[in-house]
Formats: C-alpha cells, structure tokens, sequence
C-alpha cells in the first residue's frame, strides 16, 4: 500500500521538530543542583500543649523563595503545606503538640528551576504536662474544713470534737 504524498512530508515535519528539541535540550542532570534542608525544633522536647519552633533552613543555587515553599509533616499528617520560604532561605512555623510521644517531623523542599527537592527530618519527645500540686490548705480551713475540728449536727444538740 502506497501513502500519499502529504503524510510523509507531515510525517518528516514532526520528526525533525522532535529531534530539534531533544537536541536543543539540556541534560537533566545539568538542569539541577542538589538542594539542601534542614530542620531544627526549639524546643527539642516540650510538653502536651507548649508551643515549639520549627525552624527550616532551604539552599539552593537559585533563590528557593519564588517556588512552592515547605512543607512540614508530622508522621503522616501534613502540618502545613506550601509554608512560604523568606528571601534567605528560612521558614520558620510554630506548633503545639496534643499528644504525648515522639514526634518524626519531616521538612520536605519541593525543588525549583534550578535545584532538586530535599528534606531532612528531626525529632520532637513530647511528654505530658505535670500535674499541679494541690491546694494547700490555708489555716482557717485547717480548722474549720474538717482537718483539726469536726463538726456534726444531731437531732438536739451540736457537738465539737476537738481532737
């Protein structure tokens, strides 16, 4: 079967369009450098309900400000998502935890034109919050609360024990 004359031509166009660009291109591998991140929580270790800092520091060789930002996790759940980077590299995100344990928080940098993505991960040991201590009972109610005198009411009379 013979093809018409057109859909080769067609045919060529395409092709060389294809090469054009895969030849034009730049390897992928020179398209990025590695980007580096870390993380930093201050405190380390709090308690149920204390406020930490999550510090996140993003290099890259282009400016990492302009992109999709951070985002931070904590185990498997997403803290906050797309947290924008300031001009120098740093995102900074507060946090409180409810629960008690070790907390695995991951910061991942999603990469740019010019840098592939990174993460770095650290640990937050959260504990409970210390139980106050209780009341301590003052002197008049010492006396009057059932600690040193006690008061019963009967049918006729009252009585006071002191004792």
């Amino acid at each position: 079967m013979r093809r018409p004359k057109e859909w080769k031509s067609w045919t060529m166009a395409v092709l060389a369009a294809l090469v054009a660009v895969l030849v034009s291109a730049p390897p992928a591998a020179a398209q990025f450098s590695q980007s580096q991140t870390t993380v930093v929580a201050s405190p380390s270790s709090a308690t149920v309900g204390q406020t930490v800092l999550l510090t996140v520091n993003v290099t890259c060789a282009q400016d990492p400000s302009r992109d999709w930002g951070v985002v931070i996790g904590d185990g498997t759940e997403i803290l906050v998502d797309g947290l924008p980077i300031g001009p120098d590299g740093t995102v900074q995100y507060q946090t409180a935890f409810a629960t008690p344990g070790a907390h695995l928080i991951t910061a991942v940098y999603n990469g740019n034109d010019a840098c592939g993505s990174s993460f770095d991960e650290t640990v937050v040991n959260v504990s409970e919050a210390p139980t106050p201590p209780g009341q301590t009972p003052t002197l008049p109610c010492l006396l009057a609360c059932g600690a040193l005198i006690s008061f019963n009411t009967g049918d006729i009379h009252n009585e006071i024990d002191l004792g």
